[in-house]
């Protein structure tokens, strides 16, 4: 491993951006050091050769073992970044629309946020945790819970009898969540029932929204799940990397939430 002492203050300051964190974007960092993209990538190139970083499409990390993170973790990771997330994400839905609530972290921010959303909706979901949120507003809201097994601490409903219940109805907006995407701009994840899931609501929804954090962006999967470009909108808590962009057949889908 390189000698840290011996590198640069550009390089001493990138390092303690990344582990503030825990990722950051090629474009953040340029941003933020007062230097070009293309001196960044330099540097990530040194600090990964050195064992510091861990690099990813659009940035880089703090070097540790790819894992699956528990969904206690999760729940305490971008709280800021997913409440902003969910803000813009339920801004954008009209009176009376059919919304389909997949599971996640970000998506129980998103049925919380939904608590100040005082119009009528129709809620179609397999995520339990939201279910429950969103039994305040039983009165104004539509909510329809689908059946099947428990398969895991979220609350996600999975199997045949889910997928049958899902495919029957015909729904306005779907909002999914992945755990990662690889160097091709296929979303992933983990578990093939819930991906299974997704994929039939994406099939039966006529707008199609992913939630996608920034942390997500340096997280991978074991399946795919859809293509970015399958999504007719893309919230995530950063600007989309240069990288991201050359894989979208449109970029402006990308929406950053402020």
């Amino acid at each position: 491993m390189t000698d840290l002492a011996h590198l640069n203050p550009r390089h001493r300051e990138l390092i303690a951006l990344v582990e503030l964190h825990g990722h950051a974007s090629i474009e953040f960092l340029a941003q933020r050091l007062n230097c070009s993209a293309q001196t960044v990538r330099r540097d990530i190139r040194k600090l990964c050769d050195a064992n510091v970083l861990q690099r990813f499409r659009g940035g880089a990390r703090i070097e540790k073992p790819q894992v699956r993170l528990g969904y206690a973790t999760k729940q305490d990771s971008q709280q800021v970044e997913k409440g902003r997330m969910a803000t813009l994400a339920v801004s954008q839905l009209q009176e009376g629309e059919a919304l389909f609530l997949d599971t996640g972290t970000t998506c129980d921010h998103v049925a919380r946020e939904l608590l100040n959303y005082r119009k009528r909706l129709h809620v179609v979901t397999h995520n339990l945790t939201a279910a429950l949120a969103l039994a305040v507003q039983h009165q104004l809201f539509d909510i329809h819970v689908v059946g099947g097994k428990v398969a895991g601490r979220d609350g996600a409903l999975t199997g045949s009898r889910t997928i049958k219940e899902l495919a029957s109805y015909r729904l306005d907006v779907a909002m999914i969540a992945v755990s990662g995407i690889d160097a091709e701009g296929y979303l992933l994840d983990f578990d093939s029932e819930k991906i299974e899931v997704k994929q039939t609501m994406m099939r039966h929804a006529g707008r199609k929204v992913l939630l996608m954090g920034s942390a997500k962006l340096c997280q991978r999967g074991i399946q795919r799940v859809a293509h970015l470009d399958e999504f007719d909108q893309v919230i995530c808590d950063l600007p989309a990397p240069e990288e991201i962009q050359t894989l979208m057949t449109y970029p402006e889908r990308w929406q950053e939430a402020l």
